[in-house]
């Protein structure tokens, strides 16, 4: 367990996470060179699928938010959802998340959790940040929006 615990520390790095996600969110690279931390990739999904099941016997609903710079929804997205590529890093805390959108076309996801199989893994206390509240998603994690509208920060 301590190789997942230090690989989330690292992650949760502004600079790493960065680093990583270059080579996810990027789907011309994607194509041409599927995966150059492919065993990176493995243990970090593992780890989040291992902590995410730590807690489901405590479990209760929750709403968690994600933000993301410069970027707008495409209708295809609106009607049949779409798969993150990288982690997909997500917060209880709305101000937050609302600060790493800030941008000229900030998207933010307002995503409601309303079962254990839907949570991510609560990485706040390995985080350098746990004022955050981070909660981290494997690679490929499936979004579909039930509701499109405007979010009040």
């Amino acid at each position: 367990m301590f190789i997942f615990f230090s690989l989330f520390t690292l992650f949760s790095l502004f600079s790493l996470f960065s680093f990583f996600s270059f080579f996810f969110q990027d789907a011309k690279l994607w194509g041409k060179n599927p995966c150059k931390f492919a065993a990176t990739t493995h243990l970090i999904a593992t780890g989040v699928t291992k902590m995410t099941e730590l807690h489901r016997h405590s479990f209760e609903p929750i709403t968690l938010w994600r933000g993301m710079r410069n970027l707008h929804v495409e209708d295809l997205y609106l009607d049949d959802g779409g798969a993150e590529l990288a982690c997909m890093s997500t917060s209880m805390d709305k101000n937050v998340v609302a600060g790493y959108a800030r941008s000229e076309m900030p998207l933010i996801f307002k995503i409601e959790v309303k079962s254990h199989l839907e949570m991510g893994a609560d990485i706040s206390f390995l985080s350098l940040f746990p004022q955050e509240k981070e909660f981290l998603y494997p690679p490929l994690t499936y979004l579909k929006p039930e509701v499109n509208g405007k979010v009040d920060l």
